[in-house]
């Protein structure tokens, strides 16, 4: 049967039905379709790993449980180590407060001065502002209740289908190639091996990069003397990722957590440190590309 030729008009209208279509299951299905892109970046990073412990002749159903144990041992102490680390922050909550305390009294000071307005009517006008953002903030209470245990719920989805990928990759492989005609499973295999090399490298290439990230800004900010200098530089790179405004979120957050217990010359000494890191780093992967 001869393959029918659709005219070029027809061809892009079914192609932008297909692109819709697929975005909007996308879009439908991402409660299941994010945790599964992590999953399969996951399972793309510990492969190495299962491969060797199978090596080691154990079978594949536990080389991949032991992989996903590790992978949660890690995911685990990171957790652990911004939690400890938070719990010393709030001992210097007290200093933060008194210091924006501080700011606003001399920002209500220079508002009185320059445009003649009291500090009664600066609270007042505080307060009229405030209790329209009272009433949202109050109803999305529930809703970040529901978003906590929804986030709970998909990272046990994001391990279980990490294990699955891992356990069952050969059935995988056979699926993918069994979208295709024989005569191309060659061609296939090799897209998919190249596929799957290309991923590992960028992984890869993220967590060094983390890793740089993290000895460069806590060895400087260590001997600059500022304090949760390994809290901003952990910060700082798991951040990185978000490109752009990832290392300025970071930043934002170090200036705050700098505020409560440094000098303003540290401040300083941040944004310097933070920008010259960022800006150092995107150099890289300009040239790079």
């Amino acid at each position: 049967m001869a393959p029918v030729k659709l005219a070029f008009y027809a061809r892009v209208a079914l192609i932008l039905h297909g692109l819709a279509l697929t975005l909007l299951f996308m879009y439908l299905g991402r409660t299941i379709f994010i945790p599964l892109f992590f999953a399969f970046l996951a399972a793309m990073l510990l492969l190495p790993l299962v491969k060797w412990l199978e090596k080691k002749r154990l079978p594949r159903a536990l080389a991949s449980t032991i992989s996903i144990i590790f992978f949660m041992v890690i995911i685990g102490g990171m957790i652990y180590f911004f939690s400890r680390q938070v719990v010393k922050f709030t001992k210097d909550l007290p200093n933060l407060e008194q210091k924006f305390s501080e700011k606003l009294q001399s920002i209500q000071t220079w508002i009185s001065n320059r445009f003649h307005i009291d500090d009664e009517m600066q609270v007042s006008y505080i307060n009229k502002s405030a209790g329209g953002v009272v009433n949202p903030v109050v109803n999305s209470l529930a809703t970040t209740f529901v978003g906590i245990i929804q986030f709970f719920i998909l990272t046990i989805f994001f391990f279980v289908f990490s294990f699955f990928m891992l356990y069952h990759r050969r059935l995988l492989n056979r699926f993918l190639l069994s979208l295709f005609s024989a005569s191309h499973a060659q061609q296939v295999t090799k897209v998919i091996l190249k596929i799957r090399t290309i991923i590992n490298s960028y992984v890869l290439g993220l967590l060094t990069e983390m890793a740089v990230l993290i000895v460069l800004i806590f060895t400087v900010l260590s001997i600059l003397g500022i304090k949760y200098a390994l809290l901003m530089s952990v910060l700082a790179a798991v951040l990185n990722i978000i490109p752009y405004l990832g290392i300025y979120t970071a930043l934002f957050v170090s200036l705050l957590i700098t505020l409560a217990n440094g000098t303003s010359s540290q401040l300083v000494e941040i944004v310097v440190v933070f920008l010259l890191a960022h800006f150092l780093f995107f150099q890289e992967l300009s040239e790079a590309e």
